[in-house]
């Protein structure tokens, strides 16, 4: 009896060798081989594509980056432009920098019968703890993913000034990815950010050309919709904080004069930002928080179409929005500094840049037009319709607006340009300023002045 159950035992033993020994030499060396033959091709596909980029700049890297999701890079990577060449002085290195590929079946097709001719199902890449230094000790690392970082403090972030606000060892991460949306659709996303700092992410949605050939369908694209989120995570606090002490105000003060740092920017560009906007950036510039902007297109266009536009032609192309932490949904509006009344210098008809002011002085004074006393002199009666073209005589009037939407807003005018008006909601509408688009006003009437009531 013991000599049988120990043949038994022997033969189960044997089975189960067997089974390992077929797994192992059926599955696990076949793939092992065929991943290290990847790995292989990829690092070769890797350095033959970075020796057309070596003329330029300086390359080095560390090992390949191969994983089964068909993602393919490197590590370490360190960038340096080549020595009397045309590329600005400066350094960039990022932990690792990877290009996402379908998959590691695609990559296996592409290797042995190359890339297919069609739009992928997903590619794009990422960076991960990048730095950027300059010639001059600027770092890039904020820059890159906060909206006018230090205006009205510093020219630009340097090592001197980011060791002061504690942020030493800045380092960013970016990722872009492109994912196809059934047989029509396509997503581009993004996503930039420093840890416990600032994170901006975003996304376009994009409508294919229909057909056959994949070039055509991408040219042809049309956007659908997009958006962009800006995150604070703690760079508001640091910046106002280190830039208040330094002027010896406090951090609201700052707030104020970053705000109005920002206006000068865009003015030295001959543009204005709408009193909606400049109150959002300001709530945003003062207490962080998120700040999202969302547009969409008033009329389909193809990409190629969208392309001569910019920001002093924004709201003729796309019905585009900014809001502050959830608060009102505000028109994405700027316009051209020689077209708006808010900013003109009444004396010598030129536009005049925003000198500091509190946030809320300054939200004033944006669109209250020099040329408010012609209001008074302005013939009508309450509820005699105005026409646009004749507005900017009636900045200081109480005006009725009705929007596209539906809505009806009365306030007082004190804004008026070819591309928007500005009216001052009364009290029961929130009293704030709030920015027409010419495109959404679809009648404007003279309406009765409020009255004060009795104390």
């Amino acid at each position: 009896m013991a000599t049988k159950a120990g043949t038994r035992g022997h033969r189960g033993g044997s089975r189960g060798g067997s089974v390992f020994f077929w797994v192992l030499t059926r599955i696990v060396l076949p793939l092992g081989l065929l991943y290290g033959l990847l790995w292989w091709r990829a690092d070769a596909a890797v350095e033959r594509q970075l020796s057309y980029l070596r003329p330029y700049v300086d390359i080095q890297r560390g090992r390949t980056v191969l994983g089964i999701n068909g993602d393919i890079g490197s590590r370490d990577l360190v960038v340096r432009p080549q020595a009397g060449g045309s590329l600005p002085a400066g350094r960039l290195t990022a932990e690792r920098a990877v290009v996402h590929t379908p998959g590691l079946f695609w990559l296996i097709r592409s290797s042995l019968i190359g890339v297919p001719n069609e739009i992928p199902s997903r590619i794009g890449f990422s960076l991960e703890n990048v730095e950027f230094s300059g010639s001059d000790g600027t770092m890039a690392a904020t820059a890159v993913v906060f909206p006018f970082d230090l205006a009205g403090c510093e020219p630009a972030m340097t090592r001197a000034v980011s060791s002061a606000m504690g942020l030493d060892g800045l380092r960013s991460s970016f990722r872009f990815v492109m994912t196809r949306e059934g047989n029509d659709g396509l997503r581009l996303g993004f996503d930039s950010g420093v840890p416990n700092l600032v994170n901006t992410s975003g996304e376009a949605r994009l409508s294919l050309f229909r057909g056959t050939d994949p070039v055509m369908r991408l040219a042809g694209a049309s956007l659908q919709s997009m958006e962009a989120v800006i995150a604070d995570q703690g760079f508001v606090a640091a910046r106002n904080g280190y830039c208040a002490t330094k002027m010896g105000i406090t951090p609201e003060e700052f707030a104020s004069r970053h705000v109005e740092a920002v206006r000068a920017e865009f003015f030295a560009d001959r543009l204005v930002p709408g009193a909606a906007v400049t109150q959002a950036y300001a709530g945003f510039s003062k207490d962080g928080g998120r700040l999202l902007m969302q547009a969409r297109p008033l009329r389909p266009r193809s990409l190629a179409q969208m392309r001569g536009t910019t920001l002093r032609n924004l709201n003729v192309m796309l019905n585009a929005t900014v809001q502050h932490d959830g608060s009102f949904a505000a028109p994405l509006v700027f316009v051209a500094a020689d077209e708006y009344a808010g900013v003109a210098d009444s004396a010598s008809g030129t536009a005049a840049a925003p000198t500091a002011a509190p946030v809320d002085q300054a939200a004033a004074e944006l669109d209250v037009a020099p040329i408010a006393a012609a209001a008074s002199g302005a013939r009508g009666s309450p509820g005699d319709a105005l026409a646009y073209d004749d507005l900017p005589g009636y900045v200081g009037a109480t005006v009725e607006v009705g929007t596209a939407l539906g809505s009806v807003r009365t306030g007082v005018l004190t804004g008026a340009s070819s591309l928007s008006i500005v009216v001052r909601l009364s009290p029961e509408d929130g009293g704030f300023a709030m920015t027409f688009p010419r495109h959404n006003v679809v009648a404007v009437r003279l309406a009765s002045p409020p009255t004060d009531s009795p104390d």
